[in-house]
């Protein structure tokens, strides 16, 4: 088996011609070159709109996955400064900021990147965490204990 890093058009249209003549995905993989989790996640990621599997929509969309992060996304000046603003003066979550910037086209990076410069900033002895609705504050979840065996208990079911 010949291991690619993507699928191609024509891996794309032996999956397509294949699945159409009812062939198992592990039987596919064998004929397509790749592993049988590839066949699946290429059928469930890449459908059209009606649900069928078509290769030319599925390159298509691979294409446009590829173009959409191809671009490095660094965490800017702008991008820092439009964070502390609507953190600090609008008092908005990280979620809103990331969703607000996704909704209106506003090149920004995720969640986590900003939540790790707000932990920077923090050791750094900036305030900016206390604008946080949370204030970086984790709840502490309890651990599994061994729970102690009663000795001498009775079932309910039995008399």
């Amino acid at each position: 088996m010949k291991e690619y890093k993507h699928l191609n058009l024509v891996q794309r249209s032996v999956i397509s011609a294949l699945k159409a003549s009812g062939i198992k995905q592990k039987d596919i993989a064998l004929y397509a070159e790749c592993n049988p989790s590839t066949v699946s996640r290429e059928l469930s990621r890449n459908k059209t709109k009606t649900g069928k599997y078509s290769p030319k929509v599925a390159q298509e969309i691979s294409e446009e996955r590829k173009e959409r992060f191809r671009k490095e996304r660094k965490f800017t000046k702008e991008m820092k400064v439009f964070v502390i603003k609507h953190i600090s003066e609008e008092q908005w979550s990280v979620e809103q900021i990331v969703g607000y910037c996704k909704k209106n086209r506003i090149p920004m990076v995720g969640k986590t990147t900003i939540y790790n410069f707000i932990h920077q900033d923090k050791e750094n002895g900036g305030e900016l965490y206390k604008h946080t609705r949370h204030q970086l504050k984790h709840r502490s979840r309890a651990l599994y204990t061994c729970k102690k065996k009663v000795e001498d208990k009775k079932s309910i079911g039995t008399s």
